[in-house]
């Protein structure tokens, strides 16, 4: 065996194995830089040991090794649909919670999560810190929704439901006014 250069080898095969599968005394085994696959230099080309990825289509930016779609390296993401150039954040590791900016190469906080200064961490945020709802609203999930048992529009005003009798309610379509206080009435099925 004898070491050629770093990423091939020349081995010298006893004759009768040579002669057994009709080939050289000489075989060199080598990777190929360009794809990172092993395989062999026959009379100056490279062969490509079979490496299952005959018939694997990989996506954008990747490659397929051994049966198997690997996003390309300074690439990340799905390597079956696409990878996507890490730009600054190749070899970057960001904490718990943090992404990569690839602009600028520093870690941000993920979608969902704001920096909090006296921890040094990026911790959930409460999507409704900044949310103003009307009275008789609450905010949920960043949206204001009216609490239970009121009606309303939650940005401007929640009033207490009334829920009547069916008599009443025909009364009211027809009339389309509350004769008690002349005040109109929300009807709500």
């Amino acid at each position: 065996v004898q070491m050629v250069s770093g990423d091939s080898v020349i081995v010298v095969l006893p004759e009768n194995v040579a002669n057994a599968i009709g080939g050289e005394h000489k075989c060199v085994l080598t990777a190929n830089t360009t794809t990172g696959l092993g395989g062999r230099v026959v009379e100056g080309t490279f062969q490509a040991f079979d490496t299952g990825c005959e018939e694997i289509v990989c996506g954008d930016n990747a490659q397929c090794r051994f049966s198997k779609c690997e996003c390309m390296d300074g690439y990340k993401g799905d390597p079956e649909f696409m990878c996507e150039f890490l730009g600054n954040c190749y070899g970057v590791l960001c904490g718990p919670n943090q992404a990569c900016n690839t602009t600028t190469g520093n870690c941000d906080c993920s979608q969902g999560y704001k920096y909090n200064k006296d921890t040094n961490k990026c911790q959930e945020w409460d999507q409704c810190d900044l949310v103003f709802c009307a009275t008789n609203a609450e905010c949920k999930q960043g949206e204001c929704v009216c609490k239970d048992g009121y009606i309303g529009d939650p940005e401007v005003f929640c009033h207490e439901r009334v829920d009547l009798d069916p008599i009443d309610v025909e009364f009211c379509i027809l009339q389309r006014y509350n004769t008690d206080n002349n005040h109109a009435l929300e009807v709500v099925f």
